[in-house]
C-alpha cells in the first residue's frame, strides 16, 4: 500500500510523522510524494489552539474530497487531549492517540479488511514509557530532527500540552546514540534535538540534557548539534560551562518568554520572572559570540492591561531577540485560563500583535546586520527558485543565500556575510562563498 503523511504543528510532530512512515515502510508500505498516489493518508494533529482543531477538520474534509478512496488516519495530540470530540470526526476512518503510534499498522489492516471505523486512544498514564520511535532519514530535509523527550508537567495555565502528551518520558542515551549514528550514516551533518519540554530531558531516570547533547556531539559524522525550544531555567552556570566546551554545539536558543510582565507571568503559571529571564540572556551572550536568541510572545492574555502590555514591549526591546513568534490569546478548552474571563477585545489583541510584530521585524534586521563582515560556516539546505542560488544557515541560525554554479545542497561552506535583504518574511544575508570548512581546517 502507498502511504503519505500530512503533518500539522511542531518539530516533534514532524519527527513522529517520519518515524511512522519509516515504521510502515519496513512492513512493506511504499512512501509516496503525493497524496493523490496514496492508499493511506496519515494526518498527524496539533491541538495547541482551538484554531488548530478547525484546521484538522478542514484538512480531513479536503483530503476526503480529493482522495475519496484513501484510508484517512487521524493521529496524535488532538485525539489524545479530546478523545470524545475526536470520536465524532466522521471524515477519519482510523483515530489513534499519541501513546502507541505503532498500532497504526494493525488498524490499517483491520480497516482495509472490514471497512469499520477504528478508534483507539489510550489514557495518559503517569507510568507510561517513552515510545521508542526511530528514524534513519528525514524526507526533504538537510537537517534531521531527533526526538529525545515527551510529556510535560509544568501545567502553564493556557496550555493543553500536558493533557495531549502526558507525563515526562525520555529516550535512553544508547538509543539516542544509535539513532544519531543512523542519521550520520545517511549523510546528515546536523541534528536538532527536540522534545515536548526538552529542558526536562532525563528527569525520569536521572540523566539530563547535557548528557544527550554530549552523546550526539560524539558521533563522528555529525558536524552540528542544535536544540529545540528551551525553558529559561535550564540555562544554569553548569549547563553553560558544559555546552561551551562542545565544538559542534550551535549557539541558537529558543527561550519561551510569553510575557515581559511579571504579573501576567504569574497568572500564566510560568516558572520565572522577567529579571531571571533577562539574566539568563546576559549569561548566554557572555558565554557565546553573537548567539541567536528567539522567543514566543502571547498577547491579550486574560486581564492583560495596556500597562501590562507596555511592560512586555519594553522588555522585548531591551532583550533584542533575533526572532519573535507572536500569538494572540484564544481560549483553549480544558486549560485553567479557559475558566478566566477573556476580557481583552479582539481589536486590542490585533493591535498588540501588530506592535510586537513590528518590534520583531526591527530586532531581526538588527541582529542580521550585526553579522555583516563575519566569515561563518553555512550548511546549505535548499536550492532557491532563482537559478544558481542556494540558501542555508549559520550555526547561530542566520539565513544566508549565495550564488553558485554547482549544487551545494548538504555542504558546509565558509561564507562571508556581505549584505542584508529584509523584504522577505525574515532577514536574509547575501553571502560570498569562500571554501569548504574541511579544506581550511576550520571548525564547521
Amino acid at each position: 500500500m502507498n502511504i503519505f503523511a500530512v503533518t500539522l504543528g511542531c518539530k516533534v510532530n514532524q519527527y513522529e510523522s517520519q518515524a511512522v512512515l519509516e515504521f510502515l515502510e519496513n512492513l512493506g508500505y511504499k512512501i509516496v510524494k503525493s497524496k493523490t498516489e496514496a492508499d493511506v493518508i496519515v494526518v498527524n494533529s496539533c491541538t495547541v489552539t482551538a484554531r488548530s482543531d478547525q484546521k484538522i477538520r478542514q484538512t480531513l474534509s479536503k483530503l476526503k474530497r480529493e482522495s475519496p478512496h484513501a484510508i484517512l488516519v487521524l493521529m496524535g495530540c488532538m485525539p489524545q487531549a479530546f478523545p470524545e470530540k475526536a470520536s465524532k470526526i466522521s471524515q477519519a476512518d482510523i483515530i489513534i492517540g499519541s501513546l502507541n503510534r505503532k498500532y497504526i499498522s494493525c488498524a490499517i489492516e483491520s480497516f482495509a479488511k472490514n471497512r469499520q471505523k477504528i478508534f483507539k486512544v489510550e489514557k495518559n498514564l503517569k507510568a507510561a514509557e517513552f515510545e521508542n520511535l526511530s528514524i534513519s532519514r528525514f524526507l526533504k530535509r538537510t537537517r534531521a530532527f531527533l526526538k529525545i523527550q515527551d510529556g510535560c508537567e509544568e501545567f502553564c495555565s493556557y496550555c493543553i500540552v500536558p493533557f495531549a502528551r502526558g507525563r515526562i518520558r525520555s529516550k535512553k542515551i544508547d538509543d539516542i546514540l544509535s539513532e544519531a549514528k543512523k542519521l550520520s550514516d545517511s549523510g546528515y551533518k546536523e541534528v536538532v534535538l527536540t522534545g515536548v519540554n526538552l529542558s526536562l530531558y532525563g528527569k525520569d531516570f536521572g540523566a539530563n540534557l547535557i548528557d544527550a547533547i554530549e552523546g550526539v556531539c560524539s558521533i563522528e559524522g555529525i558536524k552540528r548539534v542544535r536544540l529545540g525550544s528551551l525553558e529559561p531555567g535550564v540555562i544554569s552556570d553548569k549547563f553553560l560551562s558544559k555546552i561551551t566546551s562542545f565544538n559542534k554545539f550551535c549557539p541558537d536558543f529558543h527561550l519561551s518568554l510569553q510575557s515581559g510582565c511579571d504579573r501576567i507571568l504569574k497568572i500564566m503559571n510560568r516558572k520565572y520572572v522577567s529579571k531571571e529571564y533577562f539574566d539568563t540572556v546576559k549569561k548566554l551572550r557572555r558565554a557565546f559570540d553573537s548567539p541567536s536568541i528567539s522567543t514566543d510572545v502571547l498577547v491579550g492574555f486574560p486581564t492583560e492591561t495596556d500597562e501590562d502590555f507596555e511592560k512586555t514591549k519594553e522588555f522585548i526591546q531591551k532583550i533584542g531577540f533575533s526572532k519573535i513568534h507572536v500569538f494572540k490569546y484564544s481560549e483553549r478548552a480544558g486549560t485553567k485560563s479557559s475558566k478566566m474571563k477573556d476580557d481583552v477585545s479582539s481589536a486590542a489583541k490585533e493591535e498588540r500583535s501588530m506592535a510586537v510584530s513590528e518590534i520583531a521585524a526591527e530586532s531581526s534586521a538588527k541582529f542580521a546586520t550585526s553579522q555583516l563582515g563575519k566569515i561563518m560556516p553555512v550548511l546549505f539546505e535548499s536550492a532557491l527558485k532563482e537559478p544558481n542560488y542556494y540558501q542555508g544557515f549559520t550555526p547561530n541560525c542566520v539565513k544566508v543565500k549565495v550564488r553558485c554554479d554547482r549544487c551545494i545542497k548538504g555542504e558546509i561552506i565558509y561564507t562571508k556575510m556581505r549584505a542584508v535583504q529584509t523584504d522577505e518574511k525574515s532577514p536574509v544575508i547575501h553571502g560570498l562563498l569562500l571554501a569548504r570548512g574541511e579544506e581550511q581546517g576550520m571548525k564547521v
